[in-house]
């Protein structure tokens, strides 16, 4: 005799490491305040405006005085930043520890 076991649907979608990774990052910088965003977003042009092609490790690096207890927060500044035509994904690149790979971002306000 063989058991039937309904399970109840998930109360969620399942959703892309992608997708789950904006979220974790739009809530980052939400907890980090919207004066923090902004001035972020500053640098983020800023340097955007100096370098043809970057990570945003090299951003974080350069304005080490916007540092946050969480660098996901970083990602929501990046993606507004590509949603403003600021910057475009061209590729990807070790981070520095050279364990993991980051976004290469290609400057459009040069």
């Amino acid at each position: 005799m063989q058991l039937s076991i309904d399970f109840p649907p998930l109360p969620y979608e399942r959703q892309s490491g992608r997708d789950v990774g904006h979220k974790l990052a739009k809530l980052a910088a939400a907890k980090a305040g919207q004066e923090w965003q902004d001035k972020a977003l500053a640098a983020l042009k800023k340097f955007a405006r100096a370098n043809a092609q970057f990570s945003i490790e090299q951003v974080r690096a350069a304005f080490p005085m916007l540092a946050v207890r969480n660098a996901k927060a970083w990602g929501a500044v990046a993606m507004v930043a590509k949603k403003e035509g600021v910057i475009a994904p061209v590729g990807a690149c070790k981070t520095a520890g050279g364990r993991m790979v980051a976004t290469l971002w290609e400057s459009r306000v040069i």
